[in-house]
This record gives C-alpha cells, structure tokens and sequence, in this order.
C-alpha cells in the first residue's frame, strides 16, 4: 500500500517445495484431516528490495502450497493489468462501504487511491490449506499483526540504502524525484523494525538464492502452523541521521544523495548515509515496488540470512502484543481523542491508529494538529486519511463540544463515537 503491491507471474510454478524442516512441535490439524492450520505469510520492505521476486520463487517452488493475496484497489487499471490478476479493481464507493462492515483485514490511502486485502481471499486460502502470501507495506503489517491473524511477518531489508539505490535506479522505470521519494520513504520502513513485536524474522537480500532459501524456510513453518522462533529481529536499528541527534522518525531530512551504508554495532544496527527526502509512497507496477535480488557490500547481522538473536534480557515485545490484542477487538471503531496534538493525547493516537482505530483528534492548534496529521498518515504510523478525523475545538466552550458528535457522525454516518479519551485538562480555567 504505501508501496503498491508487487504482483507475481500468473500461473509460474513448479514442483519443488520450499526448503526447510519446519519444526519442532505440532500445530493443530484441522478438522477431519491431519493436516495443520497454516498461517499466513506476510512480506513487507522498501520498494525495490525485491519482495516481488521472492514471492514469484515461492510459487515456482510450490504453487500448490502458497496463494498469492491479490489486492483491491480504486485506482484505475494500467496498461497491461488483469482484473482479478494484478489487482481487483473497484470503485471508492464500494470499497470504503466494505471497509465500514469491516471486510477488509487492511487498507490505506495511497495518492487519493485506497488500497487493501480483503478477509474472505485470505480466509478461503487458509480454510484450504494453503499459505496466504501477503505483499503489504508497513501500515498494512501494522493492520494485520492488529488483527489477530495467525500470520508470520517478514521484512525484507537491502544490504544497504547505496545498494537499495542501485537497484531502483536500475529497474529504469522512475525519474530523479520518484526515485529519491522511494529512498526516502524506505527509511520510515526500516525505522518500522524498531516496533517491538511487529516482525518475527529480518532478512537481507543480498542475493537471490540465499534470500529465497531463508524466506522458504520460513515459508515451510507458516504452512506447517507453527509460531515463529524468537530471535531474528535485531533489538534496535538506528539510521545515522537518528544516531546523530534527530528523534528516531521525527528528524527533517534533506534533500541529497542516496549514498549509504549499513552496519551493525553492539548497541543495535546503524544505516548510515546522506538524508533522503521524506516521501510517500509511490505508484509503481507493484504495491511494493518489485525488484530483483543482487548484491551489495556492508549490511544488516547476517545479510541474506535470517538475523542472528539479539541480546538476552527481558523484551517488551510480549507488552507490544498485549497492547495490541487489547486494542484488536475495537479495530475500525470511532476513537476520539481530546488534547491530542502533544504529550499523552499525541501518544493515545499512535497506538489507537496503529491499532486500526479510525482516530478524531481534537485539539485547539490547528497547527499542531496539522503536524499530527502529516505524522498520523506519514509511514510512521500509517493510517489511511479516511481513517483520521482531525478536529479543531476548544472542549471548554461548550458549543463547540456539542458540535462534535455531529462532525464525526459527517464523517462516518455509520458510527458514533465508541471510544473516548479525555486528555483534557480538567482545572483549566
């Protein structure tokens, strides 16, 4: 989404299985056979890294094992695009009335086009024992692992940013501009594997046949039903332009060259480089952008491989899920969230967005609440801007209190509020 979907070869296959011995305890069989419940099989990554090309191997290998999911969309067809193959295209209007009776498992915005996977593909996929392979971006990863569906999640990373360039310029289909607006907005997505529980596996994609081995390995435990093992996402992973004094997503960068390194340290994984401009996603051929393996020097622990555990001690991943799975239950309800333009009020619809919460910040700066925006719908947070209702009031006057519930009954003539979260100052005078 944030990235179109990267589509692979209708009908390639073959008769190889992917390789791997998944695992050591049993999954539940589904009924009436011996055969395990699998999960889904989700790959995120900047565009270009080549999340296309892997998935493309992984039906060669097995087409009979993995279904690729194929995404809705409201943009119109490109040259060449098969309804039903690349896309399944659709108009708005239907869309955002599927998306009200909660029939999508994830969605975004994307340059005034709205993007997503429908539940009943990826449910049909499961129910006939197959693997749901899912090209998503980081808001999409963020829906599903909200969602509570039994899925692994996947980020496939470059070796480096200098070699993530060589290849996007190397595919010859983008301009200067487009090009430096995909480099910016694959940092936001590496920033992404700082999420603690967001990702069960990190690989580099040094090379096809390594990465492609390690994803089927992977691959083989989702179809055998089985959790992910813990340890192959780095505690940490730190862009220079963070390390050397801007907040982790928040630092301004500027426009320059691509050129960047990637390395690992013992406190995490720094990307260094020249600052990209920060950029949206982009309309390429694909949701992810394709792309093709290849090398490249300098990387993330253990490049074209899974990435080695992190340093024993306690995580707060298993917080990060709790949060999430008490939040699940009210994805795609109306949560409304006063004070929202800093502190508590800014963190509450962060975490209700990235929970798949459609958010109404209400604040009495428009200029922070426009800043809000801008990181509410950027790719730290993801949120589709029909999701995101921000609302200039001042909760002391009472007029303009009364005014809201019609606001957000204009925006959503479906709901009302379900959710309220009151961080306004309560002896404000």
């Amino acid at each position: 989404m944030g990235a179109e979907q990267s589509v692979p070869a209708a009908g390639e296959g073959g008769a190889a299985a992917a390789a791997g011995d998944p695992a050591q305890a049993a999954a539940p069989a589904q009924p009436g056979t011996s055969q395990p419940f699998p999960k889904a099989l989700v790959i995120v990554g900047p565009s270009g890294v080549g999340k296309g090309t892997l998935i493309q191997e992984l039906l060669r290998r097995d087409p009979q094992r993995y279904a690729f999911s194929v995404s809705t969309t409201t943009r119109a067809p490109r040259p060449g695009e098969q309804d039903g193959v690349h896309y399944a295209f659709t108009s708005k209007e239907a869309m955002m009335a599927a998306i009200s009776r909660g029939e999508f498992l994830e969605h975004a915005e994307v340059h005034g086009a709205l993007y997503g996977t429908r539940r009943d593909g990826v449910q049909a996929a499961l129910a006939a024992g197959r693997v749901p392979l899912l090209d998503i971006d980081v808001q999409g990863a963020r829906q599903v692992r909200a969602s509570g569906l039994p899925a692994l999640l996947v980020f496939v990373a470059p070796p480096s940013l200098e070699e993530l360039e060589r290849r996007l310029r190397g595919r010859g289909t983008d301009g200067e501009a487009q090009t430096q607006r995909r480099l910016g907005a694959a940092k936001g997505e590496i920033r992404s594997l700082n999420e603690k529980g967001l990702y069960d596996y990190l690989l580099i994609n040094e090379g096809l046949g390594e990465t492609a081995d390690a994803l089927a390995r992977i691959a083989a435990r989702a179809a055998a039903g089985l959790d992910a093992e813990p340890g192959h996402v780095p505690e940490r992973v730190i862009l220079e332009d963070d390390a050397d004094g801007g907040g982790e997503g928040e630092a301004e960068e500027e426009d320059g060259a691509a050129a960047a390194s990637v390395a690992t340290t013992d406190g995490g994984t720094v990307a260094s480089g020249a600052a990209q401009p920060r950029g949206g996603p982009s309309s390429s051929s694909g949701r992810g952008g394709g792309g093709g393996g290849g090398g490249g020097s300098g990387g993330f622990p253990a490049p074209g491989r899974v990435a080695p555990a992190p340093a024993a001690g306690p995580s707060p991943a298993a917080a990060a899920a709790e949060l999430a799975a008490g939040l699940s239950r009210w994805r795609g309800r109306v949560a409304l969230v006063t004070g929202a333009s800093s502190g508590i009020g800014r963190a509450a619809c962060v975490a209700l967005g990235r929970a798949g919460l459609r958010v109404v910040a209400v604040a009495r700066r428009r200029e922070r609440l426009e800043e809000l925006q801008r990181h509410m719908l950027g790719p730290e947070v993801g949120m589709a801007a029909v999701d995101f209702l921000p609302v200039v009031c001042d909760v002391t006057k009472e007029a303009e209190v009364q005014a809201l519930p019609r606001i957000v009954l204009k925006r959503w003539p479906e709901r009302g509020v379900d959710v309220l979260f009151n961080n306004a100052g309560l002896a404000r005078k």
